[in-house]
């Protein structure tokens, strides 16, 4: 949803999600569901988390949690890192399945200050726990 006091640079990222969103639901169906809100307690009151995209995948079993941003940035890392990998890892504690990580973007910058070294993927289907996925994802 928009609203009428984004910027033009926030009405662009919005568009770029919805792209990668349609894209990521061809090529991965049923296995892909995005803007999934989780809702959590953090001992005093109820809370909300929207990711962006939640990807389940097998051999190994993977929860990928995926971050879409226009530009490569390090609030990728803080979002991901510090809320969603949490929360997706609570959700599937219970099972075998790992859980991932990955900024998708439209521009990487390899000058950008990042808080740790990141793993370029070609897929998303080469996330791996322990690390922090880039996908470049530009095409039209």
């Amino acid at each position: 949803m928009e609203a009428k006091g984004m910027t033009a640079a926030q009405k662009r990222g919005i568009a770029y999600e919805r792209k990668v969103s349609r894209a990521l639901e061809s090529r991965y169906q049923l296995r892909y569901f995005p803007s999934q809100w989780i809702t959590y307690s953090d001992g005093s009151r109820t809370r909300w988390a929207q990711l962006d995209g939640l990807l389940l995948l097998e051999n190994p079993p993977r929860a990928v949690v995926i971050e879409v941003k226009l530009s490569h940035t390090a609030n990728a890392y803080f979002q991901l890192e510090n809320c969603y990998r949490p929360l997706v890892t609570h959700l599937f504690r219970r099972t075998q399945r790992r859980t991932c990580v990955v900024e998708v973007t439209r521009w990487y910058d390899c000058a950008v200050q990042f808080p740790c070294k990141v793993q370029l993927l070609p897929e998303l289907d080469a996330a791996h726990e322990g690390h922090f996925g880039v996908n470049i994802f530009n095409r039209d």
